[in-house]
């Protein structure tokens, strides 16, 4: 036939088109069966062709239904189903939505077998894309027997090396970001669990980190080239941090400088092992293997000084000098030669005061209520007593020497001696009379003060007494005079 019409062929069936060929428009001629059609061979029946298409089966349909009995081949494989088998392969395939059946249960989206023929290292993986760009990719790598090798997700990569590998498509995309529902959330926004589902650590809903592992190395911060700088060890009851470098918090609230072994509290730069700028407060003892140092301060504002009042304590004035404070000022002094100032800055003796006024007192030694111990003693270089005063306010002398009392005028001249070496030519007590001494030179008072008896001035013995031995001179008890 070479006719252009819309009816180059029409087959009827009382007077019903059964099948119609449209060559009127196109390249191609158009067929159109009206009812329905099949094929089939001569040992088919007409229930089960090999190829029916029954449009008029399909209540409502609007186009017809076709089917296959058996394997079904389009452009040479393009499009086969593999009747044995049940298996249908599409070489390339476009689709809108993909939908499961309703209540499918758990089924397998998709599968790439993996045979023996693939050799060892060949790398098998399947992405979805997005205009041309993989999204996501399944990806693994064939043992050669059949099996994988290694095998992970990758999220924008085309290839893993983990069981989830996620890589950005530029620098301002967000690698992972988890978002929590709600306004209050409470469960951990990340988790890592054991294969016992127990918690490692992860992410509270917070953001914080959360940890819950024992281990040498539960935290661990390296420096690019796998050498760890922080480590926080938990294998103990008390988890331990160890910091490999150098640390600073805040600027200059802690440096650590490991480079020469320095510690700055307060300081950026510190210049010893511990320098803390600013004050330094314990609440309780401070302790040094070796030594303290600090600033020598003032009277007004000591070195070391007191959290009640900062203007008692100790400072020193200069090399050598040691002085304590008390309200501001300094009460004592030692100098570079060991005495000792109260009240005095420039010592003179091993011990020199001042009095604090002219009512005070410079020393006062008070005795306890059954005191029985000297108040007071001197001893020579050997512990020897030499003087000093007793329990009862009493001076107490044990020496030997022309001048174990001497009493002078104020001009350096002896006025009363007391000479206690007892060599026969030495009188026991001297008294020296003034050049110009008029008064007696001793004198014996009543507990009235009224004069008895003494020695004038010239020596002469003097008696202002009513006995009956106003005079009495002995010889070994006996009277004679």
């Amino acid at each position: 036939m070479n006719i252009s019409s819309t009816t180059a062929l029409n087959i009827q069936r009382s007077g019903n088109r059964i099948f119609t060929v449209n060559t009127a428009t196109g390249d191609y001629a158009t067929s159109t069966f009206f009812g329905d059609f099949q094929v089939a061979s001569s040992t088919d029946s007409e229930t089960t062709p090999v190829f029916a298409i029954r449009p008029s089966r399909i209540a409502g349909a609007q186009y017809a239904t076709s089917t296959f009995a058996g394997s079904v081949s389009i452009e040479n494989g393009a499009f086969l189903h593999e009747a044995g088998s049940g298996i249908t392969s599409i070489d390339n395939l476009q689709i809108g939505s993909l939908n499961f059946d309703t209540d499918a249960g758990t089924l397998s989206w998709a599968d790439m077998p993996v045979t023996s023929s693939s050799a060892s290292g060949v790398i098998n993986s399947y992405s979805a894309m997005l205009d041309g760009n993989p999204l996501l990719t399944i990806y693994g790598v064939s043992d050669g027997a059949g099996g994988l090798s290694s095998m992970g997700v990758g999220i924008g990569a085309t290839s893993t090396t983990a069981m989830l590998t996620a890589s950005t498509t530029n620098e301002s995309t967000t690698g992972v970001r988890i978002v929590l529902s709600g306004s209050s959330p409470t469960a951990n926004a990340f988790e890592i669990r054991s294969e016992a589902d127990t918690f490692l650590s992860g992410f509270t809903a917070a953001g914080g980190l959360l940890m819950n592992i024992s281990s040498t190395t539960a935290l661990a911060v390296q420096n690019g080239s796998g050498t760890n700088h922080f480590v926080v060890d938990t294998s103990s009851a008390t988890a331990t941090s160890t910091f490999t470098g150098g640390l600073i918090a805040d600027t200059t609230t802690l440096v650590v400088n490991a480079n020469e072994n320095r510690v700055g509290i307060g300081t950026a730069n510190p210049v010893y092992t511990l320098e803390v700028n600013g004050t330094l407060y314990a609440s309780q003892s401070i302790q040094s293997g070796n030594r303290f140092v600090q600033s020598g301060g003032s009277a007004s504002d000591p070195g070391y000084k007191f959290t009640t009042d900062y203007t008692t304590g100790m400072w020193s004035p200069a090399a050598g000098l040691l002085a304590f404070s008390t309200d501001g000022v300094e009460r004592v002094r030692i100098n570079a030669s060991g005495l000792v100032g109260i009240g005095v800055s420039t010592p003179t003796s091993s011990l020199s005061i001042l009095t604090a006024s002219a009512s005070t007192n410079g020393l006062t030694i008070e005795a306890t209520a059954s005191q029985t111990a000297n108040l007071f003693q001197l001893t020579n270089s050997s512990g020897t007593f030499l003087s000093g005063f007793t329990a009862a306010g009493g001076l107490l002398m044990n020496i030997s020497s022309t001048t174990a009392l001497n009493i002078q005028d104020g001009s350096g001249n002896n006025v009363f001696t007391v000479d206690t070496t007892q060599a026969s030519t030495n009188s026991g007590i001297d008294i020296t009379a003034g050049v110009s001494q008029a008064g007696n030179l001793f004198n014996f008072l009543n507990s009235s003060s009224q004069f008895l008896s003494g020695f004038t001035a010239s020596g002469g013995l003097l008696m202002n007494i009513s006995s009956t031995t106003a005079l009495e001179i002995q010889n070994g008890g006996v009277s004679k005079f």
